[in-house]
């Protein structure tokens, strides 16, 4: 076999470090949003957490759901004697702290999140996946009863004059100020977008249509929020559909981004 002169072998190394860095701007162009161009910027959100519990004095398990998304920048999480691990699944990922120390002390966790300000930042989110959920029928009285079926009724008539869902006329109702009196049956006057959840999924559950909870944050520079903006995904001709709980709208907004999918806490302790 004839041998390789070293000039032939650096060039070779040369040629190869080359393809390595195009495709490493490529990358970072199609995936995160950076440009290669110069003299011109990309903005990136920071959102940070501030977690904080009461051990009962055992050893502690923390399992918190964040997003998976490729334009994540980078996550931290701050905290003292935790053993850190990931899981990563198809449509999320769940971040796993453990310590075996044993405190009735106020514990406290911080979390930040790094991620680009790109109009697709919801691209990679399918809702396609998974199984439909239980259906619990709800227990209402005779008068919440006419009021359900009276707020079905009348959302699938709206529906049907616009040739659309009638769950999002269902939410909408559920919004509308001033409330119409079969809402004021089931939400007091200022509402979350838990309550209108809720009572979404009670009333979708009579007419046989599966709900679960969507889970995240809307991107808004300056907002500081207790609990997690929430939309909600039913299940509809074999497949999920997400709504705004806001104004009934089809889609995960642009500025809205996914942390979990499913599931009852972004946090369990």
């Amino acid at each position: 076999m004839k041998k390789l002169s070293v000039s032939w072998i650096l060039f070779i190394c040369l040629i190869l470090s080359i393809i390595y860095a195009a495709f490493a701007i490529a990358y970072k162009v199609k995936y995160y949003g950076f440009t290669i161009y110069p003299k011109k910027s990309n903005d990136v959100w920071l959102i940070e957490a501030a977690i904080s519990y009461k051990p009962n004095g055992k050893p502690i398990k923390i399992s918190l759901s964040t997003p998976k998304n490729n334009s994540i920048l980078g996550e931290i999480i701050n905290t003292d004697n935790y053993i850190i691990t990931e899981k990563k699944f198809k449509t999320k990922k769940i971040i796993e702290l453990s310590s075996d120390k044993k405190t009735t002390d106020i514990e406290r966790i911080y979390y930040k999140l790094l991620i680009l300000d790109n109009p697709e930042i919801n691209e990679y989110f399918s809702s396609d996946y998974g199984k439909k959920v239980k259906i619990e029928k709800p227990y209402f009285d005779e008068s919440q009863m006419k009021s359900a079926e009276a707020l079905l009724k009348l959302s699938k008539e709206l529906a049907a004059k616009e040739d659309v869902l009638y769950i999002g006329k269902l939410i909408e109702l559920l919004n509308q100020k001033p409330a119409i009196d079969e809402v004021k049956t089931f939400l007091p006057l200022k509402v979350s977008q838990r309550e209108i959840y809720d009572i979404a999924k009670n009333l979708l559950a009579l007419d046989n249509i599966a709900v679960r909870m969507i889970r995240g944050v809307k991107l808004i520079e300056g907002k500081t929020a207790q609990t997690p903006d929430l939309l909600l995904e039913a299940f509809i001709n074999n497949k999920w559909v997400v709504f705004n709980l806001e104004n009934g709208k089809i889609g995960v907004p642009k500025n809205f981004l996914v942390f979990q999918n499913g599931g009852d806490s972004l946090l369990d302790v």
